[in-house]
């Protein structure tokens, strides 16, 4: 299982440090080049959900109707699916052949936002779109990896998969699978990198000319070389596909739409 951490305050390369994940305990240590604050990933000895797998495909064998052969398009509903398929070469009427039924695009209304998908379950990226698709309204938006406290007085991280915006609470998931219900915007907070949060929405400018266009994608992280001032930045657009930008690029050819921010308790004093 792949886990993003942050590598604690006062750290060096080398020293070992503690992860929980799965109700487990795993000791790593802060890798070169690494220092504190950083994020780094690591690949622990733990199963993974089978949602996070992947179902597993559901085959029915279908039969060629008659009047078709192949190349034809034929319309297959099974399992309560609707679909289309094209008949194989060197097939014919009443010949059997295996196809796998489609999964559903998830219903409206569902809270649960794939990786990479709009709320029409189809890739989107242009600002001409709309709003940016991920964005819940609240200070956080949807699919964005936070922090949650726990009642141990830790921190985790989490995601968020949920907004309630009438009572301005998230449901967040833990990397072990466990969902944190109703959580207040208190409870929570941003993952910072390099001056920005992780998963923060951001416009990007892409192409040359008049095909120049601003496209949606969250910050996926930063890098930055030892004893080097600057450092390059990672995007993944909202169609999956992921880039990274020099600290010259980053500074003309992004911006940053208005989000709100966290309030913290300290701000009253």
């Amino acid at each position: 299982m792949l886990l993003t951490v942050e590598v604690p305050a006062g750290l060096a390369a080398g020293d070992p440090f503690s992860v929980e994940a799965g109700g487990q305990i795993f000791e790593i240590c802060v890798p070169d080049g690494v220092g504190p604050g950083e994020l780094i990933e690591v690949d622990l000895p733990i199963d993974e959900p089978s949602e996070a797998r992947g179902a597993e495909p559901l085959l029915v064998d279908i039969a060629v109707p008659d009047g078709t052969g192949p190349g034809s398009e034929v319309t297959i509903e099974a399992e309560g699916v609707t679909f289309t398929v094209v008949v194989p070469d060197g097939l014919f009427p009443g010949d059997i052949f295996t196809v796998e039924v489609p999964q559903p695009e998830t219903p409206a209304g569902e809270s649960k936002t794939e990786p990479g998908s709009g709320p029409t379950g189809k890739p989107r990226g242009r600002v001409s779109d709309g709003p940016y698709p991920y964005h819940s309204g609240g200070t956080f938006d949807m699919q964005q990896a936070v922090e949650v406290y726990r009642t141990d007085g830790r921190w985790s991280a989490a995601t968020v998969v949920a907004y309630d915006a009438l009572g301005d609470t998230y449901d967040v998931e833990l990397f072990d699978g466990q969902v944190k219900y109703m959580m207040e915007t208190d409870y929570l907070r941003f993952i910072d990198v390099g001056g920005f949060h992780l998963h923060q929405r951001i416009q990007v400018l892409e192409g040359k000319g008049a095909a120049q266009e601003w496209l949606w994608a969250r910050v996926d992280g930063m890098h930055k070389a030892p004893g080097s001032m600057f450092g390059s930045y990672s995007v993944e657009f909202i169609d999956g596909q992921k880039r990274q930008y020099t600290w010259e690029e980053w500074s003309t050819c992004t911006r940053q739409p208005r989000q709100r921010r966290k309030k913290r308790d300290d701000d009253d004093d």
